[in-house]
């Protein structure tokens, strides 16, 4: 794999680019390389582009590469451009990352999270790994260039601060899909107990209570975890605060750090495990018992996402008890009526995850740039969220509506939909391209999985989450450092202090332990950094 040349010379950021971007920079590199093809597909090419990109874990049960799956095939066939999938083993993913930066000797495309990459994209850019994507764009992915144009939000979420467009990115075509995650109930256990869905934490309480004295094994099944609580905030946020760094006011804040909100969390969160309506592994996240927990309908509240978690509970307890009944709840408040301030809500732009870079030795940036920009034409966003026509999915009504052999598993061979996707397209997992809402009305299709998708997004989430904020090198390298030990040390002192083991009057400890390590200084870079996203 050869390196390309890339011209020195400082050009004003294409102008397209720049207006969307909020700004531009006068410092992005233009890349030199010729322009061959009209953008028509498919490409008359005997060429092979090398692409290395992790085997999701919804297509590893049955296909050992992309190449394998029709998804694959489809690709090289629509867009005439051959393609070699190079997967890491499933279990070695970010090994395998590590050793192929470290190697210098690159595939052309390399799909990964750029934006935690260490040291930031621009770091990536900086290092000749992957190429600043901005003259790439206007050149040779029309497709792409026209979508952020139209979106300067994601556009500035996919750019460094120094306004480099680092990868063709995963986006999420509407809010629909921006939220996955919530509390469901069991409403024949409201129902016995003469409860209406809970809106406060009171209430929540009163009904986790009765679920106890009625018998029901974990009454709450919920995992808290640094994870969790900077994905959802549960219970967290019905005090104002977020699971991770936010903003209010311009001013980036750590919700652990927030001494009276999550002082009255920790303290909420220690009486329902005393008292035996908390699930008294909860400290155990393992997925699998996370699953089987799920699974078992021993529960009458519970955390989980629409489609992975509920899209096989709901049908499992169901299938054992056909009078079991279940209904969305919103994330809890304080006060009744109030809209909640956090819950899981995501950004359109997903950088963090499913984005291909070119590399500095990719031989032909053009057909590179050709392979990738396919996702956001019509026909791509098609087989990239529905697959083939005909084989896959039927026009409906002018909705692409997935065939019984993606949703019926007494068609399929008992395969979860999931897999079956996956088989096909693109939509159930990360990858570059826009993922469709009509991939998840049909993926969630159960009443209570759409309607909690509807209850769990009306929240301000979006409003004091932290953008997709980039850190220098120098940065990241202490922020690391200070942040491995604070979230080590809080996951730690969360489930001593809610389990017992460590008594409430040394929350003070805590808080001064934080500091002590530097979480301010921390919270400082954040500061930074956010200072200059709105600045891009």
């Amino acid at each position: 794999m050869k390196k390309t040349a890339i011209c020195i010379a400082v050009l004003l950021m294409l102008a397209g680019l720049a207006g969307c971007g909020g700004g531009g920079k006068n410092n992005v590199a233009e890349i030199d390389f010729e322009v061959t093809t009209d953008g028509s597909y498919p490409v008359d090419t005997d060429k092979t582009l090398t692409y290395w990109v992790q085997l999701h874990e919804s297509v590893a049960p049955n296909f050992q590469s992309l190449n394998e799956t029709r998804f694959g095939e489809e690709l090289i066939a629509q867009t005439g451009i051959n393609v070699q999938f190079i997967h890491p083993p499933v279990t070695q993913v970010t090994e395998k990352f590590n050793l192929l930066i470290a190697s210098r000797d690159y595939p052309d495309i390399i799909e990964w999270g750029w934006y935690g990459f260490t040291g930031g994209p621009h770091m990536a850019i900086e290092d000749k790994i992957i190429l600043p994507l901005n003259s790439v764009i206007e050149k040779a992915a029309p497709n792409l260039r026209a979508y952020l144009e139209a979106h300067p939000a994601v556009t500035k979420d996919v750019s460094t601060d120094e306004g480099e467009v680092y990868s063709f990115p995963f986006v999420r075509e509407n809010d629909y899909l921006n939220t996955y995650y919530g509390p469901m109930f069991r409403k024949d256990f409201l129902d016995r107990a003469g409860l209406d869905v809970p809106e406060t934490v009171e209430e929540w309480e009163a009904a986790l209570y009765a679920f106890r004295d009625m018998g029901v094994e974990i009454p709450l099944m919920t995992m808290l975890d640094n994870n969790r609580l900077k994905m959802s905030s549960p219970f967290l946020g019905a005090y104002g605060v977020m699971g991770d760094f936010y903003v209010e006011n311009a001013k980036v804040k750590f919700g652990p750090y927030e001494e009276e909100p999550f002082s009255k969390f920790i303290t909420l969160m220690t009486k329902w495990y005393k008292d035996g309506v908390l699930d008294p592994n909860f400290v155990d996240t393992d997925n699998n018992r996370a699953t089987a927990l799920g699974l078992s309908g021993k529960w009458g509240a519970a955390f989980s996402s629409a489609g992975g978690g509920f899209g096989a509970y709901i049908p499992a307890i169901t299938k054992s008890n056909p009078a079991a009944q279940f209904v969305p709840a919103k994330y809890p408040v304080l006060n009744k009526g109030d809209r909640p301030k956090f819950g899981q809500k995501n950004f359109n732009a997903n950088p963090g995850g499913g984005c291909a870079a070119i590399t500095t030795q990719c031989d032909d940036i053009e057909l590179a740039a050709r392979l990738l920009d396919f996702a956001y034409t019509d026909a791509g966003y098609l087989l990239y969220n529905f697959g083939k026509a005909g084989e896959s999915y039927d026009m409906i009504d002018g909705v692409p509506t997935y065939k019984e052999i993606i949703t019926n598993q007494a068609v399929n061979g008992g395969k979860p939909i999931s897999q079956m996707i996956a088989k096909y397209a693109r939509a159930s997992y990360f990858g570059p391209m826009i993922q469709s809402e009509n991939y998840m009305k049909q993926y969630a299709a159960l009443d209570a999985q759409k309607q909690g998708i509807t209850l769990w997004s009306d929240t301000k989430q979006t409003e004091y989450a932290l953008p997709y904020v980039t850190l220098t090198a120098a940065e990241n390298n202490e922020y690391s450092g200070i942040m491995a030990d604070v979230n080590t040390y809080r996951q730690e002192q969360v489930y001593k202090f809610i389990t017992g083991t460590e008594p409430l009057d040394k929350l003070p400890e805590y808080f001064s332990t934080l500091k002590s390590m530097g979480l301010e200084r921390a919270i400082e870079i954040n500061q930074a950094a956010y200072e200059r996203y709105l600045n891009r």
